[in-house]
């Protein structure tokens, strides 16, 4: 892809940021191409003096922005780049804190001709992208399993050094969790039903520690799926087809079993980029060709589908 001819503003400051910021480089963009915009000034101004990037400038009009704040600050900050000349927004999951805030700004942004994607950098795995041209070879998805634990103590950590407000935690399903269960229904179809169960509680996720649950999606695959975020265990994605197995995990690695034998062997897939997040150069590339030559990647998903995946998530930890 040629370099890029426009400018770009990155809001925030945090860690996946900093990979953004990385990832725009490495995709081409200048220095000073890349704006970085935050509520505390003084951290933009160090961020952008680290990152080798400039400053936002109230008056300084970028047609390209990547919103990367704490969940529930996303949404007015998604709105407030738009109203600042924004037309292309690629946003970090979950969006929002629940599908209904995610698709009342949905509906915002389509009065305002703006359009958003929902950043789920999984999609564009290389290991994903071989999975997915395996099944469909295969006529498609019959059975699926997905594990998506995660562990208390990266979670408390997280609490402790103030990462971000505590409400945040209480959805870590839609904040976290969603990157499995969107890979497994992304493969797999979407659930048209299905049925949950679960127990406990904990500090920081009242809604439940224990998940399991079972249904079936709209192309007629059965799936299932378990959890357990009071106890051990890892991401997990299984997916069976009528020639094989195909397993994630970690979901960066894909794994197959054919139908007559029991090995599991590693398959050889495309490697992403050094010192970039996998998943975030395609992801990246994908987005620069939909607000191009307006091109869009069927991994892209606009917030009105990201609504719907949130809807299926909140089924799942029964927020309400």
């Amino acid at each position: 892809m040629e370099s890029p001819s426009v400018s770009i503003v990155v809001v925030g400051t945090g860690r996946m940021s900093r990979e953004y910021v990385r990832t725009l480089r490495h995709a081409g963009f200048a220095g000073e191409q890349i704006k970085v915009r935050s509520s505390h000034k003084d951290r933009a101004r160090v961020f952008a003096e680290e990152c080798g990037i400039a400053c936002w400038q109230e008056g300084i009009v970028a047609p390209l922005a990547i919103i990367a704040v704490a969940p529930d600050k996303t949404p007015d900050a998604v709105r407030r780049q738009v109203a600042d000349g924004a037309r292309h927004v690629l946003v970090e999951k979950p969006g929002a804190l629940s599908s209904a805030a995610l698709r009342q700004l949905d509906n915002d942004l389509k009065s305002s001709g703006a359009i958003a994607y929902l950043a789920l950098n999984r999609r564009f795995y290389p290991s994903v992208m071989e999975a997915r041209r395996l099944l469909e070879s295969d006529g498609g998805v019959i059975n699926c399993h997905v594990e998506f634990t995660d562990l208390e103590a990266h979670v408390k950590a997280l609490i402790s050094e103030g990462f971000w407000a505590t409400d945040n935690f209480q959805r870590w399903g839609l904040i976290n969790s969603v990157h499995p269960l969107d890979l497994a229904f992304f493969l797999a179809g979407a659930p048209v039903a299905l049925s949950s169960y679960r127990s406990g509680s904990l500090a920081w996720h009242s809604a439940g520690s224990e998940f399991c649950g079972s249904g079936r999606t709209a192309s007629g695959a059965l799936f299932s799926y378990t959890a357990s975020f009071g106890g051990a265990g890892r991401w997990r994605v299984e997916l069976t087809s009528r020639r094989r197995r195909l397993l994630f995990c970690p979901l960066e690695e894909l794994r197959q079993q054919g139908k007559d034998g029991f090995s599991l062997d590693l398959m050889s897939v495309a490697t992403d980029p050094a010192n970039i997040k996998p998943g975030l150069a395609g992801l990246i590339d994908a987005f620069l060709h939909a607000s191009g030559p307006g091109i869009e990647h069927p991994s892209l998903v606009r917030l009105e589908d990201g609504a719907s995946l949130l809807e299926q998530v909140e089924s799942i930890f029964g927020y309400a």
